[in-house]
């Protein structure tokens, strides 16, 4: 292993450092006229060089002329942070103050400047319109719950849901169902989101939604019925059709919609058809066979706080209004003389007399709210319905029918979609 050789310095504490020609180091020095040469070695060696200056001078007498510099004292180093202040510095002037201006007064252009048209992101827009929506379309207040005048029979059973307001298509008030328990939407057909009648009233006080909901269930031999529509919301006065069937089922539990403008009937037995009157849209029926459920509130209507068998009541609802067959007659015989008698005017009548005259019919609520868009939950459904009233008030002219139909808030794009094999459209199918 071979030192690695280290460059000597110029000189070593007053003494020159020399190398001489066949590579040795040496420290040289002349001292009182006589040059002194302390030899290092091949390799400069400071340690070494220390040592060798230590024994020279340790053999020498006391001589002024000779100075031992290892013997030295040390010069003193004086910190500068601790000396005083020079005048230069006494005289220094202050910083000037630095104003941040941010914190200054608004200067008058300031003031005037125009604030900044706001930029709406297009990704937002919908939810804004719907915010708006809810802001103008005064959303309805439902009736409150009443527990105690439920009956027992529904609260007994495990198929509550809760739900609450919510605007459709920026123009109606719906009532979707959620689940009580997760706050998540629920559904009418799958039991997994239904809950205790406790549960749902404790999500209910609680969580917000605006009312309770009853789900049917296969087996439980409950049949509902909804009467929408049917009350005056000005005067209180319910339509013939509907004291018809409150009448006719005025033995078991009947209470007001959560809008206070309808019915809502809960008895036993078999329905012979589920779904929507044949003639009269405003009256449905629910049972385990059709995917819906219906509200409760509670307000009870009459006496009755009990659920009965009501079999012969149910087969009366479908031979009067739910049974699909044109010869089947609803109307009383004084509605129909004047049906009748309608039915043969309107054919000289102008297209807004007509509406008008229709509007103000016996039935004139179902057409308004129809000829106005109103198509619930089956729009083809609804498009049917409407077409049924046009034929009746036109003498069926299917050119003047498909002329005010397409005046109607029904009318949509497919109408003029050809829907059947024989090429026809939808519109001219219904």
């Amino acid at each position: 292993m071979t030192n690695q050789s280290v460059t000597p310095p110029a000189s070593f504490l007053g003494w020159t450092v020399r190398i001489t020609s066949k590579g040795y180091v040496q420290l040289v020095k002349k001292i009182n006229g006589k040059t002194e040469t302390l030899s290092i070695g091949r390799t400069w060696d400071e340690v070494k060089a220390t040592q060798r200056l230590k024994d020279f001078y340790g053999d020498k007498p006391e001589d002024e002329n000779v100075v031992n510099p290892l013997l030295q004292p040390v010069p003193e180093v004086v910190n500068p942070l601790l000396q005083p202040v020079p005048e230069v510095v006494k005289n220094l002037q202050p910083v000037p103050e630095v104003v941040n201006p941010l914190l200054q007064p608004v200067p008058e252009v300031v003031k005037n400047l125009q604030p900044v048209p706001e930029v709406v992101n297009p990704l937002l827009q919908p939810w804004i319109n719907n915010t708006q929506n809810n802001l103008t379309h005064n959303k309805p207040t439902p009736l409150p719950v009443i527990q105690s005048a439920i009956p027992n029979a529904l609260k007994e059973m495990k198929q509550w849901l809760v739900w609450k307001y919510e605007l459709r298509d920026g123009s109606k008030w719906t009532k979707p169902p959620y689940n009580a328990i997760t706050g998540r939407k629920g559904k009418s057909n799958n039991p997994s989101t239904w809950t205790t009648f406790e549960n749902a009233i404790i999500a209910y006080q609680r969580d917000g939604y605006d009312g309770v909901g009853f789900a049917f269930k296969k087996g439980d031999g409950l049949v509902g019925i909804d009467l929408d529509h049917c009350v005056n919301p000005e005067t209180k006065i319910i339509t013939q059709w509907a004291n018809k069937i409150l009448d006719k089922f005025k033995h078991s539990y009947i209470e007001l919609s959560p809008g206070g403008h309808g019915y809502r009937i809960f008895v036993y037995g078999q329905a012979q058809r589920c779904g929507k009157g044949t003639n009269i849209k405003d009256i449905e029926i629910y049972d385990a066979e059709s995917p819906r459920y219906l509200t409760v509130t509670g307000h009870q209507y009459g006496k009755i706080n009990e659920i009965i068998e009501a079999q012969s009541a149910l087969d009366w609802l479908h031979e009067q209004f739910m049974e699909k067959t044109e010869s089947k007659d609803t109307l009383t015989g004084e509605e129909n003389k004047e049906t009748r008698k309608a039915a043969t005017t309107p054919l000289m009548l102008d297209d807004a007399a007509l509406i008008e005259k229709a509007c103000s019919a016996r039935n004139g609520g179902t057409f308004s709210a129809l000829w106005s868009g109103d198509h619930g939950e089956d729009w083809s459904s609804a498009d049917q319905s409407l077409c049924n009233m046009l034929a009746f008030w036109t003498g069926k002219d299917a050119n003047r029918m498909d002329r005010l139909f397409r005046q109607s808030g029904l009318i949509r794009d497919k109408w003029d979609v050809k829907h059947h094999a024989d090429g026809r459209t939808y519109g001219q199918g219904t």
